[in-house]
């Protein structure tokens, strides 16, 4: 009988205590969540803005690919800071690797996240704290002879 009524107290202080810990768990809000280290990884790729058969993939001044962290962002609510049309998804990365990024394409080329196989394509969203955002310009797609894929995963190693 003891051991008993030892038994039901401590289930009676573990489900307090579990109790307590769920009430306790809060949900990450969106901005904590896409600035952290485990958002998506996509590489960056410079896009003629005349011509979607230019392009290229960025790299850095050491010679490696160059990527971005952030989150595929699928709706908006808040005010434009630019009127840049919306031609594709858009992917959220923080401002500091958008500016860590912006200038390694050349100055008649679009920066845009994309995904390597087969090539998707990303505008870049900035989202402010006062609850403004910014779009970057871009191609909804590339038009691609192979070549450009060959490069890149030679350059990925």
């Amino acid at each position: 009988m003891k051991i008993l009524k030892f038994a039901l107290s401590l289930l009676a202080v573990f489900s307090q205590s579990y109790a307590v810990s769920l009430e306790s768990t809060e949900t990450k809000p969106f901005r904590f969540i896409s600035s952290s280290a485990q958002g998506e990884k996509k590489f960056l790729l410079c896009v003629n803005k005349q011509n979607s058969f230019d392009y290229h993939w960025a790299s850095n001044k050491d010679g490696s690919a160059a990527f971005v962290v952030g989150e595929v962002h699928h709706e908006l609510s808040g005010d434009f800071v630019n009127k840049t049309p919306l031609v594709t998804d858009m992917f959220h990365v923080e401002t500091s690797e958008a500016k860590n990024n912006y200038k390694l394409c050349p100055k008649d080329y679009y920066i845009q996240p994309a995904d390597s196989n087969p090539i998707k394509l990303y505008q870049m969203l900035l989202i402010f704290k006062n609850n403004k955002y910014f779009i970057f310009p871009g191609h909804a797609a590339v038009n691609s002879s192979g070549d450009n894929d060959e490069i890149f995963y030679s350059f990925r190693g």
